[in-house]
């Protein structure tokens, strides 16, 4: 099936139409929540308006036919390289077999992988940026970023996962001790294996919007502990654990799988760096935890604050 797929693919204008409508429904609900705005709105605030990461206006695409991609769909089937990747309980002369018949018998002449792009994108550090939502008049979202090198170094990127963890496990007690709430706030991170010296550290909160302020001092005061008086052996413990135990549980997630064998040609370092996730982990030091946050510069903290839209 996914082979008849790749060589008869429908252009139909049914196909199209439903594209329309689904984005039209993203541009009609993203202002109702001050989340919807942040995720909306990400692409053009940390990648500076570069329209590859901002939602096409709904005008552009109901011009642009389907038929428009049918010389990058051909150029890839008929020059690849083409990835295939089978999950399931079968051998790997099984595997080779059911390519063989199926992708194995197109008239393709693939090309081998090329070397990645090493692309410069930056992050323009030291920015405030103010957006608006149409939801609850005293919401508000506060949302920081800190520039974080790229993904290279895998070492490095389990440190700076287990730095997240931890920052995790402080934020929401220091959210409710200075403001009396709890917003459940989280924090994420990614470090670019594309761009180079692309990375960030993200912190989130929702909150009322005289608090805004305070949760990004919160921000800078959180890693700023760090950086000065490191971390506890149990914090560390406590950070880590629950990303070990959940490695392990998702050995048992299909999902978990195909997301890592389906780009296993394309970014072989992947295989390699998962076998070893653990044993970084548990290997990471209060010390080495220090000196990561160390490295994260304050100032230079984007902050995004979603506020509520004023009623005319």
């Amino acid at each position: 099936m996914a082979t008849a797929f790749l060589t008869h693919p429908g252009y139909r204008t049914s196909g199209h139409a439903l594209a329309v409508e689904s984005l039209k429904s993203v541009y009609d609900s993203y202002p109702t929540t001050p989340e919807g705005v942040l995720g909306f709105n990400f692409g053009k605030v940390l990648y500076q308006d570069d329209p590859r990461w901002e939602y096409p206006k709904v005008a552009v695409i109901e011009k642009l036919p389907l038929t428009a991609l049918k010389p990058f769909v051909d150029r890839s089937v008929k020059q690849g390289p083409i990835e295939v990747s089978l999950l399931g309980n079968i051998t790997q002369q099984q595997a080779v077999d059911y390519v063989a018949q199926t992708f194995g018998a197109l008239d393709i002449k693939a090309q081998d992988f090329v070397a990645r792009p090493r692309e410069d994108i930056q992050l323009q550090v030291g920015q405030h940026y103010t957006l608006y939502h149409q939801g609850e008049q005293n919401t508000a979202l506060a949302s920081g970023y800190f520039a974080l090198p790229d993904g290279r170094d895998y070492k490095r990127v389990v440190g700076l996962a287990v730095l997240r963890s931890i920052l995790q496990l402080r934020v929401n007690d220091a959210i409710r001790e200075k403001t009396g709430k709890a917003y459940s706030p989280w924090v994420d991170s990614s470090q670019s294996l594309l761009y180079k010296d692309y990375g960030y550290l993200n912190l989130n909160s929702n909150t009322t919007v005289d608090n805004v302020d305070v949760v990004f001092d919160i921000y800078r005061q959180l890693i700023k502990d760090i950086q000065q008086t490191g971390v506890s052996s149990d914090e560390l413990k406590r950070a880590v654990t629950p990303m070990v135990d959940g490695i392990e549980q998702s050995y048992e997630n299909n999902g978990f799988w195909f997301g890592l064998v389906y780009k296993a040609s394309s970014y072989p370092e992947d295989l390699a760096n998962e076998q070893s996730f653990k044993s970084l982990a548990l290997a990471v030091t209060k010390a080495e935890i220090q000196q990561l946050a160390k490295q994260i510069d304050l100032k230079d903290m984007i902050t995004v604050a979603v506020l509520p839209k004023e009623k005319e």
